[in-house]
C-alpha cells in the first residue's frame, strides 16, 4: 500500500480488481434490468447502461448530504452485491476460446498495441496537478476530515472545488475503496466500449478498424485517459445521442427521458457540457416538435439528476 494524503491505497494489481467488481457489477446490474424491458435501439441501450452507472454516482452525491459514514457504506454495500453478482455470472458463463482460433488483422493487432499501451498508461499513480489537488483530492479530504463541512471553505483549497461534479465524486467512491485511480481505469474502459460500439454499429470491420485506429492513435488522448477527470465517455455518450436524434423520425417518451436523462447526467460530469446540451435539448424539441413536453421532462430529469450537484456545491 501506498500513502496519498494520509490515506492507505493499494497498489496494481489489486487496485484493478476493485475496480473491474465495482465496473462488471455495474454491468450486471443493468443487464438484470435489461433483462425485464426490451430496448431495441442499440445507442438507447447504451444510453440506458450509462443512466444505470450514473445511478450509482448520484445516489452516492445524496449521501454526502447526510453523514461520510453513510456514504462509506454505501460503498461497501455496493461493493459486495456487485461481488455476489459477479460469483453467479461467472458461474453461468460458458467460456469460448473462438477468439484465439481466429487470424488477427495487422490493424486489429495496432489497436491492441495502443490498449496495452493506455493500460499501462491509466494503471499508473496520479501524476497530472489537475487529478492531485483537484479531481481526487476531493475524496481524499472527504475521508481525511471526516465530514462534508471542509466543503463551506473549499475555494481556499482549490477553488475549482465549487463547481465539482459526478467525476469527484466517482473518484471519492475509489478513494473509499483504497484506490487512487478509478478515473484513469474508467477513461480506459470507455476506449474499449468506444470500439465495441465501432464493431458492433458499422458493418464493414476493415474501415471501421482503420476509423478507431485514427481515433485511439490521436495524441489528444494520452492526457485524457491518465488524468482522473472522466471526459471521454460522456464526450462519446453526448455525440450518442446527437446521432439518435439524427437518425430517428421521431423520438417516443421512453427514448426522449433516456435522452434527456443521459443529458442532465453528462452536465453533471463537467459544466462544460451546458452549452452543447442546450443545443442537444433544442434538437431534440425541433425533431419532436412537442416543446411543452420536452421542457417538462428536461426538468424533472435535472431535478432529480443535475440539480443535487448544484445544491451540493451551493449548500456546503
Amino acid at each position: 500500500m501506498i500513502n496519498y494524503f494520509g490515506i492507505e491505497i493499494l497498489q496494481f494489481p489489486f487496485n484493478l480488481i476493485i475496480f473491474l467488481n465495482f465496473i462488471f457489477g455495474v454491468y450486471n446490474v443493468g443487464r438484470r434490468i435489461e433483462n425485464t424491458i426490451y430496448i431495441k435501439n442499440y445507442e438507447i441501450k447504451l444510453l440506458f447502461y450509462f443512466i444505470v452507472f450514473c445511478s450509482f454516482i448520484v445516489l452516492i452525491n445524496y449521501s454526502i448530504f447526510f453523514n461520510v459514514l453513510i456514504t462509506k457504506l454505501l460503498v461497501f454495500c455496493f461493493f459486495i452485491i456487485f461481488f455476489v453478482l459477479i460469483l453467479l455470472l461467472i458461474q453461468n458463463l460458458n467460456f469460448k476460446n473462438n477468439f484465439l482460433k481466429k487470424k488477427i488483422s495487422f490493424n486489429l493487432k495496432l489497436i491492441i498495441f495502443f490498449f496495452i499501451c493506455y493500460f499501462i498508461i491509466a494503471a499508473l499513480s496520479i501524476s497530472d496537478s489537475d487529478s492531485l489537488s483537484y479531481h481526487s483530492s476531493f475524496g481524499a479530504n472527504m475521508i481525511k476530515y471526516n465530514s462534508s463541512n471542509w466543503l463551506k471553505n473549499a475555494e481556499l483549497i482549490h477553488p475549482d472545488f465549487i463547481i465539482s461534479g459526478f467525476t469527484e465524486i466517482f473518484n471519492y467512491i475509489g478513494i473509499i475503496l483504497y484506490t487512487d485511480n478509478f478515473g484513469s481505469y474508467f477513461n480506459f474502459a470507455s476506449l474499449i466500449i468506444i470500439y465495441v460500439y465501432f464493431i458492433k454499429s458499422f458493418k464493414s470491420k476493415k474501415e471501421t478498424s482503420f476509423i478507431f485506429l485514427g481515433v485511439i492513435s490521436s495524441p489528444i488522448l494520452l492526457p485524457m485517459v491518465y488524468s482522473q477527470k472522466i471526459y471521454i465517455l460522456p464526450s462519446f455518450i453526448l455525440a450518442l445521442v446527437f446521432f439518435n436524434i439524427y437518425k430517428s423520425k421521431k423520438i417516443n417518451t421512453v427514448n426522449e427521458v433516456m435522452i434527456l436523462s443521459s443529458l442532465m447526467l453528462i452536465l453533471s460530469f463537467k459544466i462544460s457540457f451546458l452549452y452543447t446540451v442546450m443545443i442537444a435539448v433544442l434538437y431534440l424539441i425541433y425533431k419532436n416538435k412537442n416543446f411543452p413536453k420536452t421542457i417538462f421532462l428536461s426538468l424533472v430529469t435535472s431535478i432529480i439528476f443535475f440539480i443535487p450537484i448544484i445544491i451540493k456545491n451551493f449548500y456546503f
